[in-house]
């Protein structure tokens, strides 16, 4: 059998792993599958977010926030039910919403969890962990 390419183009349901067991109304992240040249994207962003000091590459900390940004702007496309934390008093006070990224992603990223981050981003590059996650979100669907 021929390997097949996954449509890149069309953003998939992803629900994050701590979030399986209960489906009860849990965050939804609408990703687009990074292919190669999306992978290699992301990390020339990380490149550009090191600079050198004593002879040493050290990461930029503004930078790579920076960086993160953009990468999540395209692996990304939106987040439903999400509710920012009181950092965040203006987005906080809707309550749970769905988050466009495009627009708000510098918000976004600044309240989410480090860790949820780094799941969604694998996700988008793993196509396995993709299709686990957007199974769950069938089974949500089904429940709803």
């Amino acid at each position: 059998m021929a390997l097949k390419g996954r449509d890149t183009t069309k953003a998939v349901p992803y629900i994050c792993e701590k979030e399986r067991d209960n489906l009860e109304n849990p965050t939804i992240f609408w990703i687009i599958p990074k292919n190669m040249k999306g992978n290699y994207t992301a990390l020339e962003r990380l490149r550009r977010a090191s600079e050198s000091r004593n002879n040493r590459n050290v990461i930029n900390p503004a930078k790579m926030f920076d960086a993160d940004i953009e990468n999540l702007k395209t692996f990304c496309e939106k987040v439903e039910n999400y509710e920012f934390s009181e950092a965040y008093p203006e987005l906080s006070a809707k309550g749970v919403i769905t988050v466009n990224i495009k627009q708000n992603a510098a918000e976004f990223l600044a309240d989410l969890d480090p860790t949820v981050f780094q799941e969604i981003e694998g996700a988008s590059t793993n196509w396995e962990r993709l299709a686990e996650g957007e199974k769950t979100y069938q089974e949500y669907l089904k429940q709803k």
